[in-house]
C-alpha cells in the first residue's frame, strides 16, 4: 500500500526545503551570545546619551538571538527604559509589567514601573509599587530616601482620588435571624415568638465606588471630602441593598504620614425599604516608622437609627477602633496586622455587643501577573445582657466566635481602561451558644476593579 503518491512527496520536499532555507537564514543573521551582551551594553550607553531610537532599533534586533532569561530580561528592561525616556509611556508600562509577570521579585523593574506611574499621575498605583520596592533587600540608602520623597510628593500633590468595584455576587438571609425557625423575646417573663422565613439565596450584580477631593487650605492642610455609593441588585428585589455616604473634614500631611478627622453620614436601603442612617466622626492616621514599616489607626463613633421594624432594636451608637501595622517582607510581598474592637450600644442590654477581632493579611505578587491577598481572622463577640432566644430554653447571654478567611485575586495583565479582573472568596464560620445564630457561609464574587 502506497502512503504517499508522487504529488504528496513533491509537496513534502518543498515544505522541508523551505524550513531548511528559513533555518539557514536565521542562522546567518543570528548574533552570538557575546555579541548580544556587547550590543546590549552599547545600547545602554546610547540610552544614557539620549539616543533612544538607535538604542531601541539595536535592542529589537538582538532580542531574538538572546538565549538566557537574564539576557532577555536585560534587553526588555532597556527597551522599557528607552521607551519611557522618549515619552512612550504605554510601551514602557507594557514592557515593565511583562517582565514582572515572569519575575515579580525584580526590585529595579518594580521601582521603574512605580516611577512611571508617578510621572503619569497614577498615584494610587505608584504608592503601591513604591512601598513594595522598599521591601527589596538590596536597595541603597539614597534610593530609599528618593522613594520616601516620592511618597511625600504623592500625599502633598493629591487633588482627586477615586475607586470603582463591579461584580457578580450571591446573597442570602443565612446570616441573620430569618434563617432560623423562631425568634423570641422575653415580655414580663413570658416568651413571645414568631415564625421566620426559611433560608433563601439569590445571585445578583453589585457595585461600589467613591470619589475623594483634597481641597488645598495651606501647604500641609487639606479639606478632604468623600462621596460614596453602593448597590447590590438581585432578582425580585427582596435582597437589594443601596447605600450613599459622605464625609468631610481636615486632613494634615506631614513628612512621613497624615492624620485626618471628618464628620460623616450614611443612608442604607434594604429590600426596597429604608434600613438605617447613621452619622458621626471618623478619624484616620498613618505614619511610616521606617522604609518598610507603616503604622496606622482608624476609628469612628457613629449614631445609628434603624427605621426597619425588624432591626429597630439596634438603634444606638457604635464605637470602632482599628490600629494597623504593615511590613514589607520583600519587593513582592507584605504582611498587614489589623486588630480591632467594636462596642455597640443599642436599645436593650441583650443586644449590646462588645467585639474583639484579630486579622492578619498577607499580600504577594505572583508570576503570570497575579496579585494575591489572603486574610484569616478571628472575632469574639459577647452580649452584655440576657434574653430568651427559643421557646424551650432559658434566657441566655449571646456569645459568638467567628472564623473568617478572605481571599482576593487580581489579574494585572488585563487592564482595560484601568479595570482589572478580580476574584473574591470569603468563608465565614460563626459558632454561637445560641442555636439559631450559628451558620457557615461561602461567598464567591467575580468582578472588576479600578483605582484612579
Amino acid at each position: 500500500m502506497r502512503v504517499f503518491n508522487e504529488k504528496a512527496k513533491e509537496y513534502l520536499v518543498k515544505i522541508l526545503f523551505c524550513f531548511f532555507l528559513a533555518f539557514c537564514a536565521a542562522e546567518g543573521f543570528a548574533y552570538t551570545q557575546q555579541q548580544v551582551r556587547d550590543m546590549s551594553a552599547q545600547s545602554e550607553t546610547l540610552i544614557s546619551e539620549g539616543n533612544y531610537e538607535t538604542a531601541l532599533k539595536t535592542l529589537l534586533d538582538i532580542f531574538p538571538s538572546a538565549q538566557t532569561e537574564d539576557d532577555k530580561t536585560q534587553i526588555q528592561f532597556l527597551i522599557g527604559m528607552a521607551s519611557a525616556l522618549k515619552g512612550d509611556n504605554a510601551t514602557a508600562e507594557w514592557v515593565f509589567r511583562r517582565i514582572l509577570k515572569n519575575r515579580p521579585s525584580l526590585t529595579r523593574v518594580r521601582l521603574e514601573l512605580a516611577l512611571l506611574y508617578f510621572k503619569t499621575g497614577r498615584d494610587t498605583k505608584a504608592d503601591y509599587h513604591f512601598r513594595l520596592a522598599l521591601g527589596g533587600r538590596d536597595l541603597p540608602p539614597e534610593v530609599k530616601q528618593k522613594i520616601a520623597y516620592f511618597l511625600y510628593q504623592i500625599r502633598y500633590r493629591k487633588k482627586w482620588n477615586g475607586y470603582l468595584d463591579l461584580g457578580i455576587t450571591p446573597n442570602s438571609n443565612i446570616n441573620n435571624a430569618s434563617a432560623a425557625e423562631l425568634d423570641c423575646v422575653d415580655f414580663l417573663g413570658v416568651p413571645l415568638c414568631r415564625q421566620l422565613q426559611s433560608k433563601q439565596s439569590s445571585i445578583g450584580i453589585s457595585g461600589f465606588g467613591g470619589v475623594e477631593n483634597y481641597l488645598r487650605m495651606s501647604h500641609s492642610l487639606r479639606l478632604k471630602t468623600t462621596v460614596t455609593g453602593g448597590a447590590s441588585a438581585y432578582p425580585g428585589g427582596e435582597y437589594n441593598i443601596y447605600s450613599v455616604g459622605a464625609s468631610s473634614g481636615p486632613l494634615y500631611n506631614f513628612s512621613r504620614g497624615f492624620a485626618g478627622l471628618y464628620g460623616s453620614t450614611t443612608r442604607v436601603w434594604y429590600g426596597g425599604q429604608g434600613l438605617l442612617y447613621d452619622a458621626g466622626p471618623l478619624a484616620e492616621f498613618s505614619y511610616d516608622l521606617s522604609p518598610r514599616v507603616n503604622v496606622g489607626l482608624n476609628g469612628s463613633f457613629k449614631f445609628s437609627t434603624y427605621d426597619n421594624d425588624m432591626y429597630r432594636y439596634l438603634t444606638g451608637s457604635t464605637l470602632f477602633v482599628m490600629p494597623t501595622l504593615s511590613y514589607a517582607t520583600s519587593s513582592k510581598s507584605y504582611i498587614l496586622l489589623k486588630p480591632s474592637a467594636q462596642f455597640m450600644n443599642t436599645r436593650y442590654e441583650w443586644s449590646d455587643m462588645d467585639s474583639y477581632k484579630m486579622a492578619v493579611g498577607f499580600g504577594i505578587e505572583l508570576p503570570l501577573g497575579i496579585s494575591l491577598y489572603l486574610e484569616p481572622s478571628y472575632m469574639d463577640s459577647r452580649a452584655r445582657g440576657k434574653r430568651i432566644y427559643t421557646l424551650f430554653e432559658p434566657a441566655q447571654r449571646r456569645a459568638d466566635a467567628t472564623y473568617n478567611i478572605d481571599v482576593r485575586l487580581l489579574y494585572r495583565q488585563i487592564n482595560i481602561y484601568g479595570f482589572t479582573p478580580t476574584l473574591n472568596y470569603s468563608y465565614t464560620d460563626v459558632r454561637s451558644n445560641i442555636k439559631n445564630m450559628s451558620y457557615n457561609r461561602n461567598t464567591v464574587e467575580l468582578g472588576i476593579t479600578n483605582r484612579f
